[in-house]
């Protein structure tokens, strides 16, 4: 008994999860449950060899951040009534090992968006409420090179429009601004991001709260937060309706598609890395040393190369200075 009164206290001083977080824990849970469901195991409180054979089944279906995502999930389920966590015993992280090493030598990083393949995309979108909401959230994604957390907690008080384009603050998942991003006009009236945005708070009439919420078949839009996984949804479904393999192709093929165009109008390095809000260049200078490497092998195969770049000035601010082209 003192041992779950212990728990139950630890429990209490522990930090509140996110909203978000929240959400996506009760999604977790519930499949994990219908997991011991449909094979006639206990699911509270767990056992490890449980937790151990559905790590096992999650990796052949889904990737290491959501295998690790449900297993946080079970854990808090655990510790909210003061039981000990499955998830740390050693026969279960011997699992999660073998999970991630599996999940590791089949994965395929997704590809990068390039002009043609943005232009591809918001010229697939249709007319209608959500079409304007999801080429908003497609422009936005890639002009400040947002992850899907990170466009999915935007508030329309964070985007600003100015003479340069739209000045955007992105929140990390506990809703605070973390970096300032800077988007310019787009090189083409479709890829556009200011008018996408202004297009989006016409059609949608938001003065506050989420900037990007649910839009259902009738086109009526929800008034809570969309959750993280829904921009990832939306950018699949409007990979499939322009053509584009959504295998090839993902939501981080908004960011690594910041740092491709970016790169080719001849950026430095520091200036993309504090619009995306890569914490170090390493990541930043493989996406460019990939595309350099597949930029010469076109050039083998084809020695005229194909048209030049439009030069846009990607800018951001980091501790109060501004980071551009000149740096």
């Amino acid at each position: 008994m003192a041992v779950k009164a212990q728990g139950v206290i630890g429990c209490q001083n522990a930090p509140m999860p996110s909203p978000n977080t929240e959400r996506a824990y009760r999604s977790d849970w519930a499949d994990f449950s219908a997991w011991c469901a449909a094979r006639d195991r206990c699911v509270l409180p767990s056992t490890p060899a449980d937790v151990t054979a559905y790590v096992a089944d999650l990796a052949t279906k889904w990737r290491a951040t959501t295998v690790r995502r449900r297993l946080a999930a079970i854990a808090a389920r655990h510790r909210a009534i003061g039981l000990p966590s499955p998830t740390v015993d050693p026969a279960v992280k011997l699992g999660i090992a073998r999970a991630e090493r599996a999940l590791r030598s089949r994965s395929h990083p997704t590809e990068p968006l390039g002009r043609g393949e943005l232009q591809a995309l918001v010229d697939a979108l249709p007319d209608t409420t959500s079409g304007v909401r999801d080429r908003a959230i497609v422009l936005l994604g890639i002009g400040a090179g947002l992850r899907r957390s990170e466009l999915a907690g935007l508030q329309v008080s964070d985007v600003r429009a100015r003479a340069g384009g739209l000045l955007v603050r992105v929140r990390d998942r506990q809703g605070t601004v973390v970096r300032t991003a800077l988007i310019p006009p787009g090189s083409s009236p479709a890829t556009d991001a200011p008018s996408a945005w202004s297009a989006w708070i016409a059609i949608s009439g938001l003065r506050s709260g989420p900037a990007f919420r649910t839009v259902d078949r009738h086109g009526n839009i929800g008034k809570g937060q969309m959750s993280d996984s829904a921009p990832a949804a939306i950018v699949k479904r409007s990979l499939m309706a322009a053509g584009l393999d959504p295998c090839r192709y993902g939501v981080g093929s908004l960011r690594r598609g910041l740092v491709l165009i970016a790169a080719r109008s001849g950026l430095p390095d520091r200036g993309i890395a504090a619009q995306t809000g890569h914490k170090t260049l390493a990541l930043v200078r493989e996406y460019m040393r990939r595309d350099n490497l597949q930029q010469v092998n076109r050039m083998l195969s084809d020695p005229l190369p194909s048209g030049g770049y439009r030069r846009d000035v990607f800018l951001a601010t980091s501790g109060g200075r501004v980071i551009g082209e000149n740096e």
